[in-house]
C-alpha cells in the first residue's frame, strides 16, 4: 500500500495570492512558497490599489487591518 510511505514524504507547494477588480482584470499578483503566511504578502499586494478591498478572514489579521486603514479603499472581511 502507498499510503504509509507518504507519511514520511516532504511535500512542496506553492500558494498563488490575486487581487482582481471587478471586470475581472488583474490587479496585483504573488507567488509565494507553501509555507509563507497568506498575510505576508497583502501589505506589498495593496500598495496603490484604491476602491474597495474584499477578502476572507485568512488574509488579514486585526494588527494588519488597523494599519491599512488609512489608505484609500474600504475593507470588507468576510
Amino acid at each position: 500500500m502507498i499510503l504509509p510511505k507518504l507519511r514520511s514524504l516532504t511535500l512542496y507547494g506553492f500558494k498563488l495570492h490575486l487581487i482582481i477588480n471587478d471586470r475581472g482584470e488583474l490587479l496585483a499578483l504573488k507567488l509565494t512558497p507553501g509555507n509563507v503566511d497568506d498575510r505576508k504578502p497583502v501589505p506589498e499586494m495593496t500598495e496603490g490599489i484604491f476602491g474597495k478591498l474584499f477578502g476572507d478572514r485568512g488574509y488579514i489579521s486585526q494588527p494588519e487591518f488597523d494599519k491599512m486603514k488609512p489608505r484609500p479603499y474600504a475593507i470588507a472581511k468576510k
